[in-house]
């Protein structure tokens, strides 16, 4: 009940090779909780602040064990957010292929820069993230 898979097929090598060269773009949705109460207007400002910008992402703590300690630049395309709560909100997000997103959230201890935390300045969990869409341009 919490995965549905349609159109499953096999794949040759080469569809395979083109599949994990491809840079699409994907959005998604987060659940964030933050550490204490955020502002309303200042939340917007920090999100409006973070659309159509780099971001500078060190290989993330709790990949490092599989993946090379890397710098990678990746773009937030668009982002929105709806505040739940004072302690809570889900935003919508875009960002190019690799980004880490969960770490775009919380911050990573300072290895995303900038994170919604840093800008905000308090803590953020992620309660759950979706991909909503990958937006291939095939």
């Amino acid at each position: 009940d919490k995965i549905q898979i349609s159109e499953l097929r096999a794949s040759d090598g080469d569809e395979v090779v083109r599949i994990k060269s491809a840079k699409p773009l994907k959005s998604y949705r987060v659940h964030a909780v933050f550490s204490t109460p955020v502002d309303e207007e200042n939340l917007k400002e920090v999100v409006v602040s973070l659309g159509g910008t780099n971001i500078a992402q060190q290989t993330p703590n709790r990949v490092m064990h599989r993946r090379a300690d890397l710098n990678r630049d990746r773009k937030v395309v668009t982002i929105e957010v709806k505040l739940l709560n004072p302690c809570e909100a889900v935003f919508d997000i875009t960002a190019e292929a690799g980004t880490y997103i969960k770490e775009f959230i919380h911050g990573d201890g300072g290895r995303t820069v900038p994170s919604i935390a840093s800008e905000l300045g308090v803590g953020c969990e992620v309660r759950t993230l979706d991909v909503l869409n990958i937006l291939d341009s095939e």
